[in-house]
């Protein structure tokens, strides 16, 4: 069957229309066809009325006198007259089927009176919305839907009920048709941050963080980018203006947000390609441009954010390593001639060194094998030296035990003595192992010794250096402590 509102098709087993919500009736209501009928009845009634009475004479003559003659009625023969004026001189001489059709014509007004107030009762927005309400109430979201779109039909500036719809959508898992209303909606201030709310829900659900990313960079309203701040790539902010300086300058570069801020110090445009800001950058005497840009953690990027900065700054003198660099068999201390007013710093790893680097305390112990130092100095206005370069091979070519030697040595020492529990480096209250390692070597009283490093390495694999060293003879392979003198050089001591 068809909707008598819409006229949208209608399976046989629904109750109500899906275009607009119109409720099927068990009852039917109100059709063109009854008014067909009650002129059938009332015609069929005025008939029976008419064969089942035979007239007196008096009323033969009245009969005569109205229309009748001989009892006959006065169309008899001839085309019958309409309805309307059978109807007319039937009731002029029955009083009591006048009372009858009165009250039939004054019922069927009634009943088509009542259809016509409820059908156009449906066809308002107010009815429409409050059938899909209740019909969201108890959970026929399909229904409410049908009826909101229908009751949007007749009023389509009604944000609740789009906001409702849109709520229906979602329940029905229509995140389509949802999205769309709610992307209307967001330019409606009443309604701007559930709109958001529910739009960044829909997106969240999917995954889909990029198209957050771009909803937010275009949004012009700075309470709800508040709220999505994480979603957000603006550009970095740089610490310190552009400008000439005449000391060195520390750059801080910072986000809105969690991500990572890629930059260059020559002027060329950043990618992920370049150096990752992870501590702030020292400016020391020269030129810099540098150029940043910052990623998010859903891969959306910044505008790139620039700085022009010239640092006329006097370096210092760079630092005076001895002895020189070169081959030995018999290891030496390495000391510094540190310049008046700084700090050193220095590297053994190949990397460059800067004040994030180990800070120079004392001489260094001659490490085994090669090893490449670079040194640095930087004074109080934290402007830079050069970088010396040192680098050194150690090869202790008379010694009667090997590096490997002295880390099994130390280890079976340290259990004969019960402070390990084993060879494995187990302690007793302890949850991870000690190990040990000969990096270097000194010498003491005229004796080479291996200096042996204690390292800890805790459950979870993370590996940490002690402080503890050990000193185990080259020559003859006993296990010493060491303690320190005044020039910080490593001596003997015996257990």
């Amino acid at each position: 069957m068809k909707c008598p509102v819409c006229g949208n098709e209608i399976k046989e087993e629904q109750l109500y229309c899906e275009s607009c919500g119109y409720e099927i009736r068990i009852v039917p209501d109100f059709e063109p066809e009854l008014d067909s009928n009650i002129r059938e009845t009332m015609t069929e009634v005025v008939s029976e009325f008419v064969s089942k009475e035979e007239p007196d004479e008096d009323t033969k003559q009245a009969k005569s006198d109205d229309g009748f003659e001989d009892g006959i009625p006065w169309y008899a023969g001839e085309e019958r007259p309409s309805l309307l004026l059978g109807i007319y001189h039937f009731l002029k001489r029955r009083k009591k089927a006048a009372v009858i059709l009165v009250t039939l014509l004054v019922v069927a007004a009634g009943s088509a009176t009542i259809v016509w107030v409820r059908r156009a009762e449906r066809q308002t927005y107010r009815y429409q919305y409050e059938q899909g309400v209740l019909s969201a109430s108890q959970g026929d979201y399909e229904r409410a839907a049908a009826c909101m779109k229908q009751a949007l039909r007749y009023d389509n500036q009604q944000i609740e009920a789009r906001m409702l719809l849109a709520d229906y959508y979602e329940r029905l898992g229509d995140l389509g048709s949802a999205e769309e209303i709610y992307r209307d909606l967001i330019s409606y201030a009443d309604y701007r941050m559930e709109a958001y709310e529910r739009l960044v829900a829909i997106y969240e659900s999917e995954e889909r963080y990029l198209e957050i990313c771009n909803l937010m960079r275009h949004c012009e309203y700075d309470e709800v980018k508040a709220n999505y701040n994480q979603y957000l790539a603006e550009e970095p902010i740089f610490s310190i203006a552009d400008g000439v300086y005449e000391d060195a300058q520390i750059l801080k570069i910072s986000a809105n947000t969690n991500g990572i801020i890629y930059y260059t110090l020559d002027g060329t445009m950043p990618d992920e390609a370049d150096l990752v800001y992870t501590s702030p950058i020292l400016l020391e005497s020269g030129e810099y441009q540098i150029q940043a840009v910052f990623i998010n953690e859903f891969g959306m990027m910044s505008n790139v954010h620039s700085g022009q900065f010239v640092i006329e700054a006097e370096s210092p003198n760079e630092p005076i390593v001895s002895p020189d660099g070169g081959d030995y068999a018999v290891p030496e201390y390495i000391s510094v001639e540190v310049p008046q007013g700084c700090q050193v710093y220095y590297t053994a790893d190949g990397t460059m060194p800067d004040q994030n680097s180990t800070p120079l305390a004392r001489d260094i112990c001659m490490p085994l094998g090669v090893t490449t130092y670079r040194f640095i100095s930087y004074n109080e206005n934290f402007v830079a030296s050069n970088i010396t370069q040192v680098e050194y091979h150690l090869y202790l070519n008379e010694a009667a035990y090997s590096p490997y030697q002295a880390m099994l040595i130390t280890a079976s020492g340290l259990t004969d003595r019960g402070i390990l529990l084993n060879m494995e480096g187990e302690v007793a209250g302890a949850k991870g192992v000690y190990s040990y390692e000969a990096q270097a070597a000194f010498v003491y009283n005229g004796e080479i010794y291996y200096l042996v490093s204690e390292y800890y390495t805790d459950e979870s694999g993370s590996r940490y250096l002690s402080q503890t060293k050990y000193a185990v003879s080259v020559t003859y392979g006993t296990l010493h402590r060491t303690d320190m003198d005044a020039d910080g050089h490593y001596t003997v001591v015996d257990f």
